[in-house]
């Protein structure tokens, strides 16, 4: 069996119609650069990209006339062209492992943090308990809400590159 993954990385701005309209055309250069003469293996490959351009082509018109309001400008994007990719069971695991691992980091950090941030309070008790408390909630909500775009911009890209590579 032939793997392909391709990454595409787009420069400039565009539109989201245009984003997919470039997607089918990259995958109908990748069908056509595979497609050697007397190749049996990558009949199946070729096959795979003619039906993404097909498809993009398709994503492209319909963003552009029914989701109009979608069809904004992006800044910045990528995208990941495969034929063959990844078991369900592992991007899963691997963005649950990325979010668990990533509370539980920045949540020892928060807790050393404001325990030391707070030590000057320690001989009064009662205020450095709150001291502390209010510390460490305000520490997690910020870092919370960081490690939610970790593993979902970053993570998913990251697990999705991995898990396919398996």
């Amino acid at each position: 069996m032939v793997k392909s993954m391709e990454i595409v990385k787009f420069n400039s701005p565009i539109t989201l119609s245009q984003h997919y309209k470039i997607l089918g055309k990259v995958a109908k250069k990748v069908g056509k650069i595979s497609d050697k003469p007397g190749d049996e293996s990558l009949v199946q490959l070729i096959s795979a990209y003619n039906t993404m351009e097909k498809e993009a082509e398709f994503l492209s018109k319909f963003v552009k006339k029914q989701l109009s309001e979608y069809n904004m400008q992006i800044l910045e994007s990528s995208a990941i062209l495969t034929d063959v990719c990844g078991d369900p069971f592992c991007l899963f695991f691997c963005g649950w492992v990325l979010a668990v691992g990533c509370q539980v980091g920045t949540g020892l950090l928060c807790w050393f943090s404001c325990s030391a941030w707070c030590a000057p309070s320690l001989p009064f008790l009662p205020a450095y308990g709150s001291c502390n408390l209010a510390c460490t909630l305000i520490c997690l909500a910020i870092t919370g809400s960081l490690c939610y775009f970790i593993g979902y911009l970053g993570g998913s890209t990251d697990c999705w590159g991995l898990c396919c590579m398996i």
